[in-house]
């Protein structure tokens, strides 16, 4: 079984999101023949791809303390206590505070006529494609 670096996967999906978004866009201007809903679609997929791409880093590194922690509690195993998470009410706090800003970005988006619809299918389609391309290499390869 090959194994993947997970910062190449990521760049990789990335990629595909950001072509996803252009392409998908100017899909939806080829059948609707609106402008407004083609920025509309693009806004929310790159909203999508903005806030999956700063969720991803901070989780990388809430995963990489969780995996500290754990190894640090094990290897004292006198002191089996449950660990600590310092950084959990942090990681809670930045990811309500991203959710409270895009939530104030639709509602300006919305104030100035854009579709809501079309912002929440193109924030959709980031995830649509994340979880795609995560199905593809579960199938296939393991993760380093």
């Amino acid at each position: 079984m090959e194994r993947i670096n997970p910062e190449r996967f990521f760049r990789n999906v990335e990629k595909f999101m950001l072509i996803s978004i252009c392409v998908c866009s100017l899909l939806v201007l080829l059948i609707s023949q609106n402008l407004m809903w083609m920025v509309s679609f693009f806004i929310g997929g790159f909203l999508g791809f903005i806030n999956f791409r700063t969720t991803k880093r901070e989780g990388i590194d809430f995963i990489k303390m969780f995996k500290e922690t754990v190894v640090m509690s094990s290897d004292d195993s006198e002191n089996m206590e449950k660990p600590s998470y310092k950084g959990e009410n942090i990681l809670i706090l930045k990811t309500f505070l991203k959710l409270t800003a895009i939530g104030l970005i639709v509602y300006f988006l919305l104030k100035f006529s854009f579709n809501i619809i079309y912002i929440l299918l193109g924030f959709t389609l980031i995830y649509f494609v994340l979880t795609l391309m995560s199905l593809k290499l579960l199938n296939k390869k393991e993760i380093a």
